[in-house]
């Protein structure tokens, strides 16, 4: 019974930990897509454009947060897809604040107004919450807690008790 209650414990230590290893591996990358027009609203050739993508801390004028530097677009109908940070990584603090909006500039031309409000998925404003990982620490914390359980050999019932 031990050795089943210390097996038990280890494979819950070793799940608490691969979350915190999991957590690393997050892709530092966001998903943009968008559709170039030109003057009267038509979509652009299909061709290669020189395109910046900037993250300011304003809908108007502002500090830039990230700057993508131009890179190599190539539209299908008018319709692109970038990653940002796929070229210049993106700052781990760039969204410590709420406030962020996509400033989109191609070639020559001047910056597309208004710029994009950058604002959460749904499920990404429910991460916010991490309600797994509190799991993930109330059970890590309470199996270091029920060492002293098994010690004391009780039973596998006074151990899901804890739980």
């Amino acid at each position: 019974m031990k050795r089943f209650l210390i097996f038990t414990l280890a494979v819950i230590c070793a799940g608490a930990f691969s979350l915190n290893s999991a957590q690393s591996a997050v892709p530092q990358l966001i998903n943009y897509q968008g559709i170039l027009t030109d003057a009267v609203g038509d979509p652009v050739a299909d061709d290669t454009y020189m395109v910046k993508f900037i993250i300011w801390d304003a809908s108007a004028a502002g500090n830039d947060k990230w700057n993508s530097g131009f890179q190599n677009i190539t539209t299908v109908d008018g319709l692109f897809e970038y990653i940002l940070g796929s070229d210049v990584a993106l700052p781990d603090d760039i969204f410590e604040d709420t406030i962020r909006y996509l400033g989109i500039t191609v070639g020559a031309d001047a910056e597309i107004m208004p710029r994009t409000r950058l604002v959460s998925a749904g499920y990404a404003y429910h991460a916010l919450r991490a309600d797994t990982a509190g799991i993930a620490v109330s059970v890590f914390s309470n199996s270091i807690g029920s060492a002293e359980v098994i010690d004391n050999s009780f039973t596998s019932a006074d151990l899901a008790a804890n739980f």
